[in-house]
């Protein structure tokens, strides 16, 4: 590594721990916990303004959160850390010692099944296009949390943003490198929602269609860049990270979903304009209602009485 390069890139930083007296607090736990609450909050604040019901909303990202970090912590070492089970078992049941992101996310589609069962909602797909929409705000504070800690780091480069790790290497800092990607899709979110916030309103699907959609292909490339699994990175199934796999399955189901998205959207336009297009006909078609008030008498009325 070059000067001009060790002086380009980010030096080594941490964020934590802290001990409070009995507590220790974490600095990758404080960022899921602020990611969390922040994402909670907006989806009661998002439902009330779609005139729906807030605690149904945030029940059912309730029930997401809470199945999202069980699976996270179950997939996380079934996938990623095969061997840790072997060599401890006993791991499975040490929650919050590892996670994976695309654990969570089908953690929180079972979640989403287990509210559906239980509660019978009316709306769903509003709903968890609101949970869509705030799920980025969450996911962004968790990678804040993985880029503090340094707990997804890369090969060796001379990216200007790579960070300086103790052994003086420079190395990617996937986790750096996705939460820019997530404040991206952030703004995209917002941005949207202020200029058609009503038209996505009344047509329910659209984010949760988009956001697999933006982020898959940023994960699968990013995955690329991990330390191989020789070196303690993740592990490989025919040269591919799970976490690859499990992008291909998700920007599968956002087009697929899109798709259809856009094509119920099809469906419905045409409808309204031809009911728009009759009703316009039936306006001009209608005779025009005469005058009220008593009738002119004729000329020829006028002779016979003479």
């Amino acid at each position: 590594m070059n000067t001009l390069t060790a002086l380009a890139a980010i030096p080594w930083f941490t964020f934590g721990p802290w001990d409070l007296g009995p507590v220790t607090i974490q600095g990758f736990g404080l960022m899921v916990a602020i990611g969390v609450i922040l994402a909670y909050q907006l989806v009661g604040y998002r439902s009330e303004r779609f005139y729906l019901s807030a605690d149904v909303g945030q029940g059912i990202a309730l029930y997401m959160l809470i199945t999202g970090f069980i699976c996270s912590h179950f997939l996380d070492l079934i996938f990623y850390q095969p061997q840790v089970i072997l060599e401890d078992p006993m791991r499975l049941f040490k929650f919050g010692s590892s996670l994976s992101s695309y654990g969570g996310i089908v953690g929180a589609l079972l979640g989403i099944a287990l509210y559906k069962w239980r509660h019978k909602p009316k709306n769903m797909m509003a709903y968890l296009d609101i949970c869509a929409f705030s799920l980025p705000v969450g996911w962004f504070f968790g990678r804040v949390g993985c880029a503090v800690v340094h707990d997804h780091p890369g090969n060796p480069t001379d990216f200007p943003l790579a960070i300086i790790f103790p052994d003086g290497v420079a190395r990617h800092d996937l986790g750096l490198y996705e939460a820019m990607w997530w404040v991206v899709i952030i703004a995209i979110f917002f941005s949207l929602h202020k200029a058609k916030g009503e038209f996505f309103q009344r047509r329910p699907g659209f984010f949760l269609a988009l956001l697999p959609i933006i982020y898959a292909p940023v994960r699968f490339s990013l995955d690329f860049m991990r330390k191989s699994h020789e070196q303690g990175g993740d592990a490989r199934y025919l040269s591919l990270t799970p976490g690859q796999y499990a992008s291909l399955a998700a920007l599968t189901f956002g087009v697929v979903f899109m798709v259809r998205w856009s094509k119920k959207l099809t469906l419905q336009m045409p409808e309204r304009s031809a009911a728009a297009a009759e009703g316009n006909d039936s306006a001009k078609a209608e005779p025009t209602k005469k005058p009220k008030g008593p009738r002119p008498v004729s000329k020829k009325k006028k002779k016979k009485k003479k």
